[in-house]
């Protein structure tokens, strides 16, 4: 890599949430930088269980809605919410969910139930992980990498 080389996207970091941009500004057509200081790649994600909570994700038939959704959340807030980026999280996750589904990464449902189980909605279908895989069968498109 040059000095002189330049990306549409820069992601700093490359957790889940780094990596997800990534994947998906590629599938996008635009070129990909991914920087990450630490000393492997996956920012807390690689150390962590991975579980993602991805409410009404859809990945097996089940009744869970953005209605219940809400209910659960609702009944545990306790002061002022960001009510537009909640909602923005509730529509937008089952979409991202589908997206990986559709470039072949094995996302499972988890059988862990969601954190206050007495709240009334509480599930426990909501949580999900993704089966180990080998990230180079996604696509012929490249990330770069640097320290």
């Amino acid at each position: 890599m040059s000095a002189n080389e330049t990306y549409d996207v820069i992601v700093a970091g490359s957790g889940a949430a780094g990596a997800l941009a990534a994947l998906r500004a590629v599938e996008l057509g635009l070129s990909v930088l991914i920087i990450e200081k630490a000393h492997k790649y996956g920012g807390t994600s690689a150390t962590s269980g991975g579980v993602m909570w991805i409410p009404n994700n859809q990945l097996t038939p089940n009744d869970d809605s953005r209605e219940k959704t809400l209910t659960y959340i609702d009944s545990l807030l306790r002061g002022d919410v960001q009510r537009d980026r909640l909602e923005a999280f509730l529509d937008q996750a089952p979409e991202m969910a589908k997206f990986l589904v559709s470039l072949g990464v094995p996302l499972v449902q988890a059988a862990w139930p969601d954190y206050f189980q007495d709240a009334p909605e509480a599930r426990a279908d909501r949580s999900v992980l993704c089966d180990t895989f080998d990230g180079r069968q996604l696509s012929d498109k490249q990330f770069v990498a640097m320290r």
